[in-house]
């Protein structure tokens, strides 16, 4: 996420949060409401959300060091969720 050949890493960071919330916003508008797992990968989705949202709010001309926390937490909620989303597959949903 941090080398991103030429962007630049405040701009690599808020360009790959971008596409973070882009997928999960997507995501959460398709999971099924009554899915177990849909319900366990929901507040994960949303965590990435409200972490790539604070690196917008950051910009890109931060330290980089300084949106890079929310981001790397951001990639840990959206870790999780697919670990639920994964299942929710698996169970042929």
């Amino acid at each position: 996420m941090v080398m991103h050949g030429g962007m630049g890493d405040g701009k690599a960071i808020l360009h790959h949060c971008a596409e973070v919330t882009k997928h999960a916003e997507a995501i959460l508008k398709a999971l099924p409401p009554t899915d177990e797992h849909s319900k366990e990968a929901a507040p994960h989705l949303q965590d990435a959300v409200k972490y790539c949202k604070r690196v917008a709010e950051m910009g890109d001309k931060v330290d980089p060091g300084a949106s890079l926390n929310p981001a790397t937490k951001a990639r840990a909620a959206a870790r999780e969720a697919m670990k639920h989303l994964a299942a929710m597959k698996d169970d042929g949903a």
